[in-house]
């Protein structure tokens, strides 16, 4: 918001303002979900698909 305040406006405000103001709005930023991480290591472990350790 105060980013797009300095580029629209030309009005620098400080962030602390910003919060301030958006919570008596009732105003909050839209956050999203983290993709969840998996790797074919995981995946593999999981159905049992791991090659036993031949050299130990």
């Amino acid at each position: 918001m105060t980013a797009e305040l300095k580029r629209q406006h030309d009005q620098t405000v400080n962030h602390k303002k910003v919060l301030r103001i958006m919570q008596e709005l009732g105003i909050c930023s839209i956050i999203r979900a983290k993709r969840p991480y998996f790797n074919a290591y995981q995946v593999m472990k999981s159905d049992g698909r791991v090659a036993p350790n031949l050299l130990n």
